[in-house]
């Protein structure tokens, strides 16, 4: 039984990775601040299934702050998943200080935890969004991530740098997992699958930013974490990962999928798009494939029509 540190553990990937591990056996230390990014209440029900099993504990501490340093002096840890972050493009925009000071400050805070206490690995999300705006051709790991299109990007290049400098300065192990566009049960109001079903549902019009036929590699949640969990188990110095469904989906293609699974003809209003948007996203995942096992299998239909049968059963509680 490995114990696991999970920061952001009520937020939408960290529950369901929480509630992977503890599925396998592993005893998960959750991290989270539950701060008004969106409505907390929110994470609380997420992180419930967690709260309710025996080998879980839960601290409700900022990862930024000198308690959660102190905190790390009586907790016995062998592994941490660092997946707390300021996360999306366009607030990044909006907010870039709170971008950084949660990103930046906050991953050096984890990466400071793991030099202090010897901690022996840090698998750590990173994003599709360092590869900055591209017109073509998939994304790989060997790709130039010079040119971030957002401080949100930009927070994470700076995150993968740091966590190599540790890892040849402290000999940490370190897996960064860029992550594409992950969608599911429990996604974050503000991402496009989410704000989309709301907005066709319960305002009966639907405004998209940008072109039909931007595109972007969603990826469904189950196969996220099922690369989450490969990853932990993999014993790399230090690597990087593309964890995408290599399957890019045209922004209109989606729209018109949500139409359809949600049983809706309302008009849709699209607008030009916003500052930090690329027009593609676009995984390779060949070597995700080779070293991790990692192989994705839920289409954007399945993936879509999960999500709205759970946005209707809990319609009433967001």
């Amino acid at each position: 039984m490995k114990r696991i540190l999970v920061t952001g553990a009520a937020g939408f990937i960290g529950s369901h990775l929480c509630e992977k591990l503890l599925q396998n056996g592993e005893f998960v230390i959750g991290i989270d601040n539950f701060n008004d990014y969106y409505d907390s209440s929110v994470k609380r029900r997420n992180i419930r299934f967690s709260q309710n099993q025996e080998n879980f504990r839960l601290h409700e501490v900022d990862i930024r702050s000198n308690e959660f340093l102190n905190l790390m002096n009586d907790l016995d840890v062998d592994h941490i998943v660092h997946l707390a972050a300021r996360a999306g493009v366009i607030p990044s925009v909006e907010n870039p200080n709170a971008t950084f000071t949660n990103n930046v400050i906050g991953t050096q805070n984890i990466l400071e935890v793991c030099r202090r206490y010897e901690i022996p690995k840090l698998t750590a999300a990173s994003s599709s969004s360092v590869y900055g705006s591209r017109t073509g051709g998939s994304f790989k790991e060997t790709d130039m991530v010079s040119t971030p299109e957002s401080p949100y990007a930009a927070s994470k290049v700076m995150n993968e740098i740091m966590g190599y400098a540790f890892n040849k300065a402290y000999g940490t192990k370190m897996t960064f997992l860029r992550f594409f566009t992950v969608y599911g049960p429990r996604q974050r109001p503000d991402m496009a699958i989410h704000a989309f079903v709301r907005r066709i549902v319960i305002d009966k019009h639907l405004t998209v930013y940008g072109s039909p036929k931007t595109s972007r590699d969603y990826t469904y949640i189950d196969d996220i974490v099922s690369g989450v969990i490969s990853a932990i188990n993999y014993d790399g110095d230090y690597d990087i990962f593309n964890l995408g469904n290599s399957s890019p989906v045209f922004l209109g293609d989606l729209v018109d999928i949500i139409l359809e699974l949600t049983d809706t003809n309302v008009d849709v209003e699209w607008l030009p798009g916003r500052v930090g948007d690329v027009p593609m996203t676009y995984a390779d995942i060949s070597k995700a494939e080779n070293i991790l096992g990692y192989s994705p299998d839920t289409s954007i239909r399945d993936g879509v029509e999960n999500f709205v049968k759970w946005f209707h059963e809990v319609t009433d509680l967001i």
